[in-house]
């Protein structure tokens, strides 16, 4: 089923708090056309001409490299239809004048007769294709078997020496006043590169195309019993689906037939508006290279989600704290995430059940105060702020992107007990809540009925 379009007269454009009011009751997603003539700058915004200027002081990021479905490398490391999680992908730190230089090179091979094409190593261990003796570390992976996508990059960290490129994003248009480049995502990837089929528990999503083609596959929240939720990897905030919705194993995931899918094809110009829990997979169409930029928006449950989360974030870090490190599975823990002792999620928890500080902003920016993704900076002042749970004193916006990855496992910010007006939760507190006989028998429930796919 299609995606419903708003699109306006031709050359009409819409006053902010019509798409505000219209926003506010949507309960399915809407792609709106041809209201973006305002953002002339970013409308005009190539892939290549993006990354060449925030490649210009060679500063380096991270991007999530995986293998093409049907390329051999796809076939040597996935079983058909079992989905692929970020657990299961390479990271590179590397320059985006490097992605641009792959994406240069990737296009020069499409003609290329083989005998000319770069030599690849294929006796590697982790049968991962390797070019030799190149200073690029992403030619290392050949673009005829790999995407490459930047993705969740905080504008606010890889543009900071850039305002032209931050004041060119203006949601306001769209009756989120205030909010601009600040707090918004980019997305860069290649053909082929895809976010995993996921919903946000914070907030909704607002998305603008503004290079190449991306689509959308989006689930109503209604279907999630029929999507096989799963926290596992854990990612803060993020629920995944435990189906490849592009390619379902029915066998084992039969209830998935049930479920209707809405698709959208998002060309350069549109926006696109998601709702509240609504599931989404997001893949890069085409030759041409994608960008993209999106915002997340504080709703009233946030405050609550975020008391889900840090309950979340406790039993997951309870369980791999008594795991040694051979026995944690690799999938378990997505390469962005950091998991805290009993102490610190437990004071983090109090925190979050008691501090009244969490009240949406007049404008419902997803970053009132720096954060891109949940509306706060990091439990441990990560960049990747749609995770985020807790508010603390310092910018995640200070500093590069690399840095604060960089600092991410030491820079733990933790909620003083000053800051905490009423008696922190114990573990005892914390058993005695898991052990309560309504969680044991939702639990039992859960178990039982996906008994067929353990």
């Amino acid at each position: 089923m299609a995606v419903s379009i708003f699109n306006p007269s031709h050359g009409v454009q819409l006053p902010p708090l019509v798409f505000k009011a219209m926003f506010d009751s949507l309960e399915r997603p809407l792609v709106v056309k041809g209201q973006l003539q305002p953002w002339m700058q970013a409308q005009s915004w190539k892939v290549t001409d993006v990354c060449s200027i925030l490649g210009k002081h060679g500063e380096i990021t991270t991007f999530k490299i995986c293998p093409r479905e049907g390329s051999e490398s796809f076939k040597k490391r996935f079983k058909k239809n079992d989905p692929i999680f970020e657990t299961q992908c390479d990271y590179v730190d590397a320059t985006f004048t490097d992605f641009v230089e792959w994406l240069s090179v990737a296009q020069c091979q499409l003609n290329e007769p083989a005998s000319k094409k770069l030599k690849i190593d294929t006796t590697a261990s982790d049968h991962t294709p390797k070019f030799d003796g190149l200073s690029n570390p992403l030619l290392q992976y050949a673009s005829s078997e790999y995407w490459v996508y930047a993705d969740y990059k905080y504008m606010c960290h890889v543009c900071r020496d850039h305002p032209e490129l931050l004041s060119a994003i203006n949601w306001s248009l769209f009756g989120f006043d205030g909010c601009n480049g600040t707090e918004s995502t980019l997305w860069i990837g290649s053909e082929g590169a895809f976010t995993p089929c996921h919903y946000d528990t914070y907030g909704c999503n607002i998305v603008a195309q503004l290079s190449g083609v991306k689509k959308w596959t989006l689930f109503s929240p209604t279907d999630s019993d029929y999507l096989y939720p799963t926290r596992l990897p854990y990612e803060e905030s993020s629920v995944f689906s435990g189906v490849n919705v592009v390619s379902p194993d029915l066998e084992k995931y039969p209830l998935f037939q049930h479920t209707t899918a809405f698709t959208a094809l998002l060309e350069p110009g549109d926006v696109l508006y998601v709702p509240k829990h609504w599931w989404h997979y997001v893949q890069s169409m085409g030759s041409e290279p994608t960008l993209s930029v999106n915002m997340w928006i504080q709703q009233e449950s946030f405050p609550h989600e975020r008391v889900k989360e840090a309950i979340t974030r406790t039993l997951i870090s309870q369980f791999t704290a008594h795991l040694a490190e051979p026995e944690v599975p690799p999938d378990w823990i997505n390469p962005n995430e950091v998991i805290l002792s009993t102490g610190e999620n437990l004071k983090l928890l109090s925190k979050m059940v008691h501090d009244r500080k969490y009240q949406l902003t007049s404008t419902n920016c997803a970053a009132d105060g720096r954060d891109s993704k949940s509306g706060s900076p990091s439990i441990t002042n990560k960049t990747s702020s749609k995770r985020n749970i807790i508010s603390g004193s310092d910018d995640p916006c200070t500093g590069s992107e690399h840095q604060q990855h960089q600092k991410q496992q030491s820079d733990i910010e933790i909620p003083s007990k000053k800051d905490i007006t009423k008696r922190e939760i114990s573990m005892q507190d914390f058993v005695k809540a898991i052990t309560d006989d309504k969680v044991v028998t939702l639990i039992s429930n859960i178990l039982l009925k996906n008994a067929h796919v353990l």
